[in-house]
């Protein structure tokens, strides 16, 4: 219903506010700067930015408004009575632009990454990076507080139960209690991971392929859905609900009685064929649930790839370091897990040692990582994002055998006789995911790791090995072998994506 408002004497806690014209007030909060519109129908009615992050505007009908700020978040407000209404349009929105059209000089990387558009709160952001010469992690101009971080956690095989610890002495609790017996699986059955979605909120992001360039794109990250292309695929439990958080392993994996656990002070499990080490994950579940408790997936690799190229601005993973990456050749040259326990979220020598990236420990190097939801089948990548089917795929589950997948989605195709060549080309997708559509570039060019691939059914490692060298890296992914493969330097770790209450 429509009604003309002038006239109308507007009391708001004992005061008459407005003015000769009295109205529906509308105060908003929304980010500073943003253009901010309230429209019903063909109506529009810019909002003032009255002061800091705060617009203000009149309304001049009944009925459903509805506020858009930056990125065109929009919310809601219905207005059935003359009064002042406050509309909450916050949202926190960071993106980057991969532009492989520019050439940069910029850490020797040809593809050059942006912060650029207004729109986004990092546009004038400082990148972060590791100063080998005064052996410290520099956040620049992000922080440990920032919405997607994540925070390390040891919890219970049931979920049940969760001690959060300290990032920079993973022997303590928050509190400063000793912990070092859970950690190291001494006492109780925990799992010492990462925990993802601050405040139980999910990490969203939007990648926007260039329409005249397929090697070009846009990431946005929000801690709101800013509109139906943000997605969120790492948040989905098996049965296709959003959750609060999702986990990953701090440390790569070890196997204890048959049960792949995220331990400190272990050996990590290796010379295991995938499936075993697939069902010594799942030997985590409790209670009748089977895959809550997995093994990496692709949905998680992408998502912190992705986030990792935010901070630090760049497509080098070696601006962090090379983690431990060279001279290994056999399963004793892999580190006991835990060297990392002191060193925060971020760090690594610029030399032959183990890194950490956010929380975790050897993300990429000391032994490659076996990742669910990836398979090279005859050159064609197949791939999939959920558990479920949350993500369009036909049917329940990833592949655990050598066959391929009928049930995943089809991505491009790819030689099948690459060899340890350095990764050029990423090909952006709308919903949300990249792959890898051209290799020959070169070591601190481009994405600056390598691919390998081969022919008939292949299921995917990532981040390469001690053994690797300059190959390693966070976007390094060998697709060249079955998931049968066992192998001294195929590694694995742990994941959790609890079932919704």
């Amino acid at each position: 219903m429509s009604a003309n408002l002038k006239n109308v004497v507007l009391i708001d806690k004992g005061k008459v506010v407005g003015g000769d014209t009295l109205r529906p007030h509308l105060i908003i909060s929304a980010t500073t700067g943003a253009t901010v519109i309230v429209k019903k129908g063909v109506k529009a009615v810019r909002a003032t930015e009255t002061s800091t992050g705060v617009f203000e505007c009149d309304v001049t009908e009944f009925g459903t408004w509805v506020v858009t700020s930056n990125l065109n978040y929009s919310v809601e407000v219905v207005v059935d009575t003359v009064k002042l209404y406050t509309v909450d349009a916050t949202a926190t929105v960071y993106g980057f632009k991969v532009d492989s059209t520019v050439s940069s000089s910029d850490d020797a990387v040809s593809y050059k990454v942006q912060y650029n558009g207004k729109n986004v709160n990092n546009y004038n952001y400082s990148p972060a990076y590791m100063d080998f010469t005064n052996d410290r992690w520099v956040w620049g101009s992000w922080s440990e507080n920032d919405f997607f971080m994540p925070r390390p956690v040891l919890i219970s095989q049931d979920y049940a139960t969760k001690i959060y610890l300290n990032p920079n002495d993973l022997t303590k609790d928050t509190n400063g209690n000793d912990v070092s017996s859970y950690l190291t699986g001494e006492s109780g059955s925990y799992n010492a991971m990462m925990e993802w979605g601050k405040d139980g909120k999910q990490i969203w992001y939007k990648v926007i392929p260039d329409t005249n360039d397929d090697t070009t794109y846009t990431v946005l990250f929000a801690n709101k859905k800013m509109d139906n292309d943000f997605v969120a695929w790492s948040f989905y439990d098996a049965n296709d609900n959003l959750i609060e958080h999702f986990y990953t392993g701090i440390y790569g994996a070890c196997a204890e009685s048959n049960v792949l656990r995220s331990l400190s002070g272990k050996t990590r499990n290796n010379t295991t064929e995938g499936a075993t080490q697939i069902a010594y994950a799942k030997a985590n579940n409790q209670n009748g649930e089977e895959y809550a408790w997995y093994i990496d997936v692709f949905a998680d690799r992408l998502l912190i790839n992705f986030l990792l190229i935010l901070v630090i601005k760049s497509l080098n993973s070696e601006k962090i370091g090379y983690g431990h990456a060279y001279n290994g050749s056999s399963a004793s040259d892999i580190y006991i897990t835990g060297l990392g326990n002191d060193k925060g979220y971020f760090y690594a020598k610029r030399g032959n040692q183990g890194c950490k990236i956010f929380g975790m420990e050897n993300w990429y190097a000391d032994a490659w990582r076996r990742m669910a939801g990836y398979v090279l089948s005859s050159g064609t990548v197949l791939y999939k994002l959920t558990y479920g089917t949350a993500d369009g795929s036909s049917l329940k589950g990833y592949i655990e055998n050598d066959n391929a997948p009928t049930n995943y989605l089809t991505g491009n195709t790819i030689a099948t006789n690459i060899s340890g060549s350095f990764i050029k080309k990423m090909k952006a997708y709308s919903n949300g995911i990249i792959l890898v559509s051209a290799y020959a570039g070169g070591n601190g060019t481009y994405y600056s790791d390598s691919v390998y691939t081969a022919s008939g059914v292949c299921f995917a490692n990532v981040g390469g090995g001690c053994g690797n060298g300059s190959d390693a890296g966070a976007f390094a992914i060998n697709i060249n072998g079955a998931l049968s493969v066992a192998f001294w330097s195929v590694g694995v770790g742990l994941s959790l994506k609890p079932l919704a209450s």
